[in-house]
């Protein structure tokens, strides 16, 4: 299925110095399905919340 390559982003139009991306990019695929499986069973990994790819925000 095409849609777990995809990529989730902030738009880079939405996005500048002044309006600083609040998350980084990462694979739905990985996410979702990571929190599916984790949901029935228990995993060796964490499991993967949204925000786990939160950026910190660097005061100027």
């Amino acid at each position: 299925m095409k849609a777990h390559y995809t990529m989730v982003e902030p738009l880079k139009e939405l996005t500048d110095d002044q309006n600083l991306a609040k998350y980084k990019a990462y694979n739905w695929g990985k996410f979702f399905a990571t929190q599916r499986c984790s949901n029935f069973q228990k995993l060796d990994v964490e499991n993967i919340q949204i925000s786990h790819f939160r950026l910190s925000q660097k005061s100027g």
